[in-house]
């Protein structure tokens, strides 16, 4: 005797939900294998500081400004990449010197764009191997003030970075260094009136930046939580050579010649970073 039809049902029911858990299954490893999305709010103390070639002190900049940070990271079956949109505007406290050597105070408006990508690849259970390309758009406007004339400065720089990311706990505290080195670039100067725009090639740069990024969070060592928050602490140091001498025209006339300073400057700062 044929076994009663109900008997069958679960028979033809198994294939369905084998199907439906494998789908998903599927889904929830695309996800945890799924880019992440990472926004950061974070408050940069900055320092500029450039020498004359005799090494004489010429001018220090400082201040602190709000930064805001966008990053995209996708793993992949060896590492990873990501990329990354910053903005940073502000005013720093200018302390230097006019073109005559007298004492010259005022405030420099500074903003500061970075674009760039990054691969990440895995060389110990702990330890990953970071390279790095990056863009940076860095507009000065000193202000003027009685007698003496603001100046513009745009400068444009392409960065490589190397260096190491060490993980010491899974989805726990990273810890960064990396150095850097300038790829070219290029600088304009104006002043309205009195300097028509000048361009010339950017100055030899190297540097160096550490970084952290500290989950927080009764859950901070989930990697699979969304949202994740992250303090990240990070300090940046770049030293660029002193540039080549450029002829510049005021209203149309050669009027004298230019160069950028030798320049060091410091970042040191800290941000909330949340992540979905």
């Amino acid at each position: 005797m044929p076994p009663p039809t109900v008997a069958r049902k679960p028979a033809r029911l198994l294939p369905f939900f084998s199907t439906l858990a494998a789908t998903i299954a599927g889904l929830a490893e695309s996800h945890a294998a799924g880019p992440d999305f990472s926004l950061g709010l974070h408050l940069v103390h900055h320092r500029v500081d450039e020498r004359a070639a005799n090494g004489a002190h010429l001018l220090t900049e400082t201040g602190w400004t709000p930064m805001l940070e966008a990053r995209l990271t996708q793993p992949l079956p060896l590492g990873r990449l990501d990329a990354h949109l910053s903005w940073n505007d502000g005013s720093l406290d200018y302390d230097g010197r006019s073109q005559t050597g007298s004492s010259f105070q005022t405030t420099t408006d500074q903003r500061i764009w970075r674009t760039g990508f990054g691969y990440a690849l895995p060389i110990a259970p702990t330890l990953d191997l970071r390279a790095r390309w990056e863009l940076e758009d860095r507009r000065r406007h000193i202000q003027g003030r009685g007698a003496v004339a603001g100046l513009d400065e745009r400068y444009r720089q392409h960065y490589a970075a190397l260096g190491l990311i060490w993980t010491p706990a899974p989805a726990g505290t990273t810890f960064s260094a990396e150095w850097i080195a300038g790829l070219g670039g290029r600088q304009t100067t104006r002043a309205d009136g009195y300097i028509d725009p000048v361009t010339a090639p950017g100055n030899g740069v190297h540097g160096a930046r550490l970084g952290a990024r500290i989950p927080l969070g009764a859950q901070a060592g989930n990697a699979a939580q969304r949202p994740r928050f992250a303090l990240l602490p990070q300090l940046e140091y770049l030293h660029a050579d002193r540039g080549e001498t450029r002829a510049y025209r005021s209203n149309g006339v050669i009027a004298g010649s230019i160069v950028q300073p030798e320049t060091t400057r410091w970042q040191i700062g800290a941000g909330l970073e949340v992540v979905w």
